[in-house]
Order: structure tokens, then C-alpha cells, then sequence
């Protein structure tokens, strides 16, 4: 009996540890959650609740975990291997679960609402008349570094006298602080996790923008439109789905390249053949141009005249012996502080950046040119410029782009000029690049009167352009679409989402436990939650998550009920081949991955 009952009484042992154990790693990791995710977020009794949860789940895996190490244990006489044989479980059971959390989550796609039916391309035709719209987009060009929004360098001489005589947008939020977001949202008019969605439905292969989305390309063909597209960034190839709906899609003439003397094309040899196909083009057109002259390596063909020769030398011939890979791997060194950037060397590539600017500023006046010389002016044609992201030069210590959500990354300059675009004009608020797909649309007549479309996540500026009034649209911003700003023209917020709910997703403890660990430990955003007051704080320096939290609460709401508001859509999978292998390997020594 005494021997039965050593027994019982170490596999009750036993059990008890391993419960005790895992129950309190539910418990570490619930406080992890709550500390590093969202604690703002939380009342005391949802916090209370979140970690009572987390703890039961993970007693529950110790509990199947107790019963192997009972048994062993029972059998065990010598109370150190006991201990080490408890251990060595409760180890086994902790340690796959904080490597695998340490893995990127999958997007909780069930969070955002039921995904709703994406409607065949509608049957309709341009109005009589309609105007020939020109699209520009500005690859990495921050709104700031141009005069019109108040910076002190000349930098787009001819983009200030074209928004003289037209209107300036004074808050215009992108997608995204990345191109293939971003412009995959401009070219559909669709917030990009509802892209997101169908790329993952089919395993992520192919082109990113699925052939069964209707893009602003098709939609104006189908409506009558001739279609042209001149771009430079290997995102936004044929093959990415980007050409859908141009008849004339030129992805070669001007596309981004370096080799060992430097870049191979500029702004130029984008304008350029855009030029050539204005010759022969004929009303209603529409032509979109991308150039990629203000993205790393800053390389401008000639100097700005801000810089200044002697003292840029040693950067000059620093970054001058470096390879794309080598320059790319030295800004995001800087990015990690290894080592700071001085002053000295962040002066050299503001510089050049801003040369860059005006090289494009350049073309830009050439373009403008053309089209007035063909007839193609404010009677006939809107021309539209903008950008799809901005960059980071060490405003809250990063360079770059793609990794943050603040204002240099997303905010960008909006400019319009034409036909029922109202000259000399700013209009304050806040609109976002979705918006332009719905306003181009609008210009050529194939939207509803009201200016709103369920097959779109925009609205038509028109109708606050007609009234004079500042539009006044909540913007949503993605990394991943795991990562998301909620923007309007006073506040911020960002948060990094599972969502985080009160509980895991479910009781059965492999998945709860995993489900926590992601949660507490997924890869990091920063700040993994943030407020910021913009109309005190325009740059983003006072984060106030510790100090509003009825503000916070409310915007946090406001951003769950805008996100669930545009859901997926159900579309069926479809797409191209996808980036050939020698594009994949140019993206990743820009430092990019698709």
C-alpha cells in the first residue's frame, strides 16, 4: 500500500507542476499581450478577463502534458530525474510554441465581416465628351519636400505653377508607404488587404492584382476610353497584373535598372515614349504615367543647386563605390542606428533625394508642355499628380520606406488641374489615393451620380471640389495589412491587429497556446499602438497612447467598425504569371520581397 501510494502521490506531482507550469505561461503570455499589444485598449476587467483565459488554456495543456510526466514521474523513484523528466516536458511543450509564435500570424480575415460579392464589370459608356484624364504618380516623393507644401528648396518649380492653376489637396493619405500596396489600391479603387485576401486564396503565386479585378484601366476602356501606361518600378510590370485594361502598356522603355555605372533609366525614358504616344492619341484618353527618379539609390543625373560639391565628396565617393545591394544594406544599417547617420551624411542624401525631385520636377514640365501644344489643356483634359508613398530620413530613426505608418511614409502630395478642377485653390481636410481612382472615374461620367460606387472603397472628390468644401475622409493605411492606421484630419492611430480579442481563437491548447504566443510575441511593429494628435503634433513626436484613453477607445472603435465596413470581396482566383526571376532578384537588392 505504501508503495501505491508513493506512486499516486508523485504522479499527483507530477500533473500538478506541469499544470501549474503551462497554466502559468498562459498567464506570462496574456500579461505579454496585453503589455506590448494593446493594454490602452483594455479595461481593468477586460485585462483581468484576457489573462484568467489564457491561463485556464494553458492549464489545460498542462494537464495532458501532467499526465505524461504522472506517469513518469510514479515510476521514478529518485526525485532529481523526476524533476529533470517534468522539466524536459514541460521545455518540449514551451519552447515550439514560442519559436512557431515568433512566426508571422495569418491575417484574421473572419474579423473583418463576411466578404461581399464582387459585381461583373458594369455596362457603361464614357459621357459625351467626357475629359482625357492623365494620371502621374511619383515614386517615394514626401509631400514636404515640395515648395507648395511649404518646404524651403525649390525642388518641382513647375509642379508649384501647375497647382496655381489648379487645386492642392492638403492631406492626401496613401494605402500603404510601399508601391505594390499602394498603387495595386489606386489602379482597383480597393483598400489592399481585400487584394491581400485573393493573393493568399491562391497561395500567393501569380500577379499580385488577380485578373478577375476590374481596374481603373479597364473600367475607362470598357467605358470607351483609349488607355496608355509608361512605368518604371518592377512592381508594377505586366505579368504584376498592372497592365490590365491598357490597350499601350510600356513596362521596358523606362524601367528601373542599375548596373555598374549607376542607374540605366531616369524619368526621361518614361516621358519620353508617353510623349511619342500623345502624337497619335485621341480624346477621351488616359495615360498614366510612373517614374521612379526619388527612390534609393540617390543618384540624380546632375546636382541640385543646394549642394554642395566640396563637402558632399567623401559621401559621394563613399556611396559611389557601393553596389545596389551595398547601398541598400548601408541605409538600412542607418536605419538600425549601426551606425547613426551624422549629420554630414544625412545632408548628402537629403540632398540628392531632392535632386531627384526636381529631375523629375523637370519632366514633368515637359509633359504638361506636350499635352498643351497637342490641345490637351484645362478646356479638354484633367492631369493629375500625385504619389504613392513617402520616405523616412531619420524622422523617428528609420530610413526608407515600408516600415512605418507615420506621416512620411503615408502622406503624399495630391495636385489636379483641368476641366471642372477649380483653380488656385487649397482645400484642407484629409482625402486618400482610393479616393483618386473614384474621381477619375467620376471625371469620365461612369459613376452614380452621388459619386460612390459599393465596387469601390473611395469616394469622388467632385463633389467637395464643386462646393468649395474641405472633404473630410477617414483613411486606412496597411503594413501587411496586420499593421493598420486609422487617419483623420486630426487624429492617429495605429495598431498592430490580430485583432486582439479577449481569448484565443480556440480552447484546444496546441492551438490556444499558439494562437497567445503570436499575440505576445509576433513580429514586431513600432509602436505597437499609437495616438497622436495631429493638429498639436503634425510630427508625430508625443505619443499619447498612456494619456487620452477616451480618445483612444473611441478612434479604436472607429477603426474596427471603418475596417469591417470594407471587407474582402468575393472574387474569383484568377491571375497572371507573376515577376519573372531576374525582376524577384532586382526587388531584393532594392531590399524588397514579394
Amino acid at each position: 500500500m505504501a508503495v501505491s501510494g508513493g506512486i499516486g502521490r508523485r504522479f499527483a506531482t507530477g500533473v500538478a507542476v506541469t499544470t501549474a507550469a503551462l497554466g502559468s505561461f498562459g498567464a506570462a503570455l496574456a500579461v505579454a499581450a496585453v503589455v506590448r499589444v494593446h493594454l490602452p485598449v483594455l479595461d481593468w476587467g477586460e485585462r483581468v478577463r484576457l489573462v484568467l483565459r489564457w491561463t485556464a488554456v494553458g492549464a489545460l495543456g498542462g494537464l495532458g502534458v501532467g499526465v505524461a510526466a504522472g506517469l513518469l514521474s510514479g515510476f521514478v523513484a529518485r526525485r532529481w530525474v523526476r524533476g529533470i523528466l517534468v522539466g524536459l516536458l514541460v521545455a518540449a511543450s514551451i519552447v515550439p510554441v514560442l519559436l512557431a509564435g515568433r512566426r508571422s500570424p495569418g491575417v484574421p480575415w473572419s474579423a473583418l465581416g463576411a466578404p461581399q460579392e464582387y459585381p461583373p464589370l458594369a455596362e457603361r459608356r464614357a459621357a459625351p465628351g467626357a475629359a482625357n484624364l492623365v494620371l502621374v504618380t511619383i515614386d517615394t516623393l514626401r509631400h514636404d519636400h515640395l515648395q507648395l507644401y511649404g518646404y524651403e528648396r525649390p525642388t518641382a518649380p513647375h509642379l508649384a505653377v501647375l497647382a496655381r492653376g489648379g487645386t492642392v489637396f492638403e492631406a492626401a493619405v496613401a494605402q500603404a508607404p510601399e508601391t505594390l500596396h499602394s498603387l495595386a489600391s489606386l489602379m482597383t479603387g480597393l483598400y489592399p488587404h481585400v487584394l491581400d485576401k485573393e493573393f493568399e486564396d491562391r497561395g500567393q503565386a501569380g500577379a499580385f492584382i488577380g485578373s478577375a479585378f476590374h481596374t481603373l484601366a479597364e473600367r475607362l476602356a470598357a467605358g470607351g476610353y483609349d488607355t496608355a501606361g509608361f512605368v518604371s518600378n518592377l512592381y508594377l510590370k505586366q505579368e504584376n497584373g498592372f497592365g490590365q485594361g491598357f490597350r499601350h502598356f510600356d513596362d521596358r522603355s523606362g524601367m528601373f535598372w542599375w548596373g555598374p555605372k549607376g542607374r540605366w533609366k531616369r524619368a526621361e525614358h518614361v516621358v519620353e515614349p508617353a510623349l511619342a504616344w500623345l502624337e497619335r492619341a485621341e480624346s477621351p484618353f488616359f495615360l498614366w504615367v510612373h517614374v521612379m527618379d526619388p527612390h534609393h539609390p540617390y543618384e540624380p543625373a546632375s546636382a541640385g543647386p543646394w549642394e554642395d560639391g566640396s563637402r558632399a565628396a567623401p559621401h559621394a565617393a563613399a556611396y559611389g563605390a557601393l553596389s545596389i545591394r551595398g547601398y541598400t544594406q548601408r541605409l538600412k544599417d542607418l536605419r538600425a542606428g549601426r551606425p547613426r547617420a551624422t549629420p554630414e551624411e544625412l545632408a548628402y542624401l537629403v540632398g540628392r533625394y531632392d535632386a531627384e525631385i526636381l529631375q523629375v520636377d523637370r519632366e514633368l514640365a515637359r509633359l504638361h508642355q506636350r499635352l498643351e501644344s497637342r490641345g490637351f489643356d484645362e478646356r479638354n483634359t484633367v492631369l493629375i499628380v500625385t504619389a504613392d508613398h513617402g520616405e523616412e530620413f531619420v524622422d523617428h530613426g528609420g530610413m526608407l520606406h515600408g516600415h512605418s505608418l507615420f506621416d512620411e511614409l503615408i502622406r503624399v502630395p495630391l495636385v489636379m488641374r483641368g476641366r471642372g478642377i477649380p483653380p488656385g485653390k487649397r482645400l484642407g481636410g484629409q482625402v486618400q489615393l482610393v479616393d483618386v481612382t473614384a474621381t477619375l472615374l467620376d471625371l469620365a461620367g461612369l459613376l452614380p451620380a452621388s459619386g460612390e460606387s459599393p465596387e469601390l472603397d473611395g469616394v469622388s472628390l467632385l463633389p467637395a471640389l464643386a462646393a468649395g468644401e474641405p472633404p473630410l475622409h477617414a483613411a486606412l493605411s496597411f503594413i501587411d495589412t496586420r499593421y493598420v492606421a486609422y487617419r483623420t484630419p486630426d487624429w492617429k492611430l495605429v495598431a498592430a491587429f490580430a485583432p486582439y480579442d479577449l481569448g484565443p481563437p480556440s480552447w484546444l491548447p496546441w492551438e490556444g497556446l499558439l494562437s497567445m504566443a503570436r499575440v505576445a510575441l509576433g513580429r514586431p511593429h513600432h509602436p505597437k499602438i499609437g495616438l497622436w494628435h495631429l493638429d498639436e503634433d503634425p510630427r508625430e513626436q508625443q505619443n499619447l497612447v498612456g494619456n487620452d484613453a477616451v480618445s483612444l477607445r473611441t478612434l479604436y472603435a472607429s477603426l474596427l467598425g471603418h475596417r469591417q465596413a470594407h471587407p474582402p470581396r468575393l472574387v474569383a482566383s484568377s491571375a497572371g504569371p507573376g515577376l519573372n526571376r531576374r525582376g524577384r532578384r532586382a526587388l531584393r537588392a532594392l531590399g524588397y520581397v514579394q
